[in-house]
């Protein structure tokens, strides 16, 4: 069974980012971050930074070896549970290309990095890897 909870310790964050290939620079600027467990085991994480009018689905991630078992879909349900809940009506993350597939599958649009939100900070945007081995792509998601 998946249980999804919230979480401000600041160590298993950490732990679950890394363990789940997450890049793990601005983790302290997440507003709201969600656990996910399996039978009691901490496997995955998901986080959000809060812009008032929208939220940046600034992490996600889950060891390895639960992978394709729905846990990252949990998370994002309850991210996307929170932002109807607060009346957001738009989510933007970025993707690894490798990811790419979950994101559309899960309702995300591919959108150009012009259209992001020009108050967006997320940390693909500030990561000395863009463009060098990582190459995310921008998604926006309409919860309207």
């Amino acid at each position: 069974m998946i249980e999804i909870v919230e979480t401000k310790d600041y160590e298993k964050i950490c732990k679950l980012a890394k363990a789940g290939g997450a890049d793990m620079h601005d983790l302290e600027k997440l507003d709201l971050v969600w656990m996910a467990l399996v039978d009691k085991e901490e496997v995955g994480v998901s986080g959000i930074r809060n812009f008032e009018k929208y939220y940046v689905v600034d992490m996600l991630a889950v060891k390895p070896e639960f992978h394709k078992k729905g846990i990252e879909k949990k998370l994002l349900e309850a991210i996307i549970e929170h932002a109807k809940k607060n009346k957001i009506k738009t989510l933007y993350t970025m993707f690894k290309k490798s990811h790419r597939e979950f994101g559309l599958e899960v309702g995300f649009k591919l959108i150009n990095f012009d259209e992001l939100p020009k108050d967006y900070d997320g940390a693909c945007l500030t990561c000395d890897q863009r463009g060098e081995t990582c190459f995310p792509e921008p998604m926006e998601l309409n919860l309207r």
